[in-house]
């Protein structure tokens, strides 16, 4: 069963097990394309995965941000797409 993510509150009782967060940069090569919703979708995917692995069944008031950084080098510098998730990690009671 896949971890929920929901940007809000969920109608459901619940124990909360903690803080969890997410992160997808197109310089690890984790983010192939600086497409919002691709990129977004990815991270999303790894928030749940992070939430799973602590025994989590949902992740409540989920955020998600980016950023285009300027990474500094030899020959100039390149653009450097991030995309961060952060929410609370809950298990259903």
């Amino acid at each position: 069963m896949a971890v929920v993510v929901s940007t809000g509150d969920i109608r459901q009782a619940y124990a909360i097990i903690g803080p969890v967060f997410a992160y997808g940069s197109s310089a690890q090569g984790f983010l192939k394309t600086a497409n919002p919703m691709e990129a977004y979708s990815k991270v999303a995917e790894q928030l749940q995965s992070n939430a799973a692995n602590m025994g989590a069944t949902a992740v409540v008031h989920a955020s998600f941000d980016y950023r285009v950084a300027v990474s500094s080098g030899c020959g100039g510098g390149r653009q450097v797409f991030e995309v961060f998730a952060y929410g609370t990690a809950v298990k259903w009671e």
